[in-house]
């Protein structure tokens, strides 16, 4: 039920369930706490997320690399790059053992939205070193990224 209101953007009602499953003696696991971190994050709820993502972290959930980079995403797109960014490099890389290039990717999305073209190469790299392979939606980013900041050769 959460998922479809994730897909359905309706971020109220995932948060609602969400938080009527233990009352009703249904327990929450990472499975539903991502789904409501992804109903959040489609939704911009930046706030909302690192509220849940925290909360997540008391509870017996353990957050994982869907989680943080659903919360990344959130961010990014609630116009908290910076956020997004420091959550990357204090968490994204020891969570749940290593980032992937989903995480990377959401980093570099933050990046292009917040115009720090800088940040993004500097994001590049460090896929590189770890030798995790960029997907077409890093590498677009990385471009636009670098596009906004009037960096065509790189």
């Amino acid at each position: 039920a959460i998922s479809a209101c994730e897909r359905g953007h309706l971020w109220q009602e995932a948060l609602a369930l969400f938080h009527e499953m233990r009352p009703a003696k249904v327990e929450q696991n990472v499975v539903t706490f991502n789904a409501t971190m992804s109903a959040l994050e489609k939704s911009a709820q930046w706030q909302l997320a690192l509220i849940h993502y925290q909360n997540a972290r008391q509870s017996k959930v353990v957050p994982n690399v869907i989680t943080l980079s659903s919360l990344i995403s959130a961010c990014a797109r609630g116009e908290a790059w910076q956020r997004a960014l420091d959550l990357f490099w204090t968490q994204g890389l020891t969570i749940d053992g290593k980032a992937n290039v989903v995480t990377f990717g959401a980093a570099i999305a933050a990046c292009e939205r917040g115009s720090k073209w800088e940040e993004a190469l500097l994001l590049s790299d460090e896929m590189k070193r770890r030798s995790i392979r960029p997907n077409v939606i890093t590498c677009s980013s990385l471009a636009a990224a670098c596009e906004k900041g009037q960096q065509w050769d790189r």
